[in-house]
Formats: C-alpha cells, sequence, structure tokens
C-alpha cells in the first residue's frame, strides 16, 4: 500500500507537502488524494477517527495518520531523501 496524502487544493500547507513529494522524487511511492471528493473525505475522517477534524495536509503511512505540514514533512523524510522542510 502507498503512503495517502489527503489535501485541499486551496490549502497552502497541501501545496507544499505536494511541493515536497514532487521535490524529493516520492511521485511513484506516495498516492495523492483530494478531499473534495466525498470518498476521499469519508477515508480521512475514517483514518482519524475523528469525521470532519483531521488537521490538513495528512499523510496515512499505513500505520499512522500524521497531521499538519510539520508531521507530513517528518514522515516523508522517512520515505525518502531530500525533502525540503
Amino acid at each position: 500500500m502507498k503512503p495517502q496524502l489527503f489535501y485541499q487544493i486551496a490549502d497552502a500547507g497541501g501545496a507544499a507537502a505536494r511541493k515536497a513529494v514532487t521535490s524529493a522524487g516520492l511521485l511513484d511511492r506516495v498516492q495523492f488524494r483530494n478531499i473534495h471528493y466525498d470518498e476521499v473525505r469519508a477515508d480521512l475522517d475514517q483514518l482519524s477517527g475523528r469525521p470532519g477534524a483531521a488537521l490538513l495536509p495528512a499523510l496515512w503511512d499505513g500505520t499512522t495518520l500524521h497531521e499538519g505540514l510539520d508531521a507530513v514533512l517528518a514522515a516523508l523524510t522517512r520515505l525518502g531523501d531530500g525533502v525540503p522542510k
């Protein structure tokens, strides 16, 4: 299972997280999930256990939901080298 990056298009943190994935060459290892779509929002709500309350961006690594830009960037750093902070 690929780690899943949950984001909102208009959110600056989501843009920074997507840019970090791209800059680090992790596009083939991370799935982008735009919460604009109901099924994506439902998946995020289920993972967080707090419907509508997950802090974005968020990264699900298969075990942990990392919430907020700092936590997402730290988790991405563990996935690959060179992720900008």
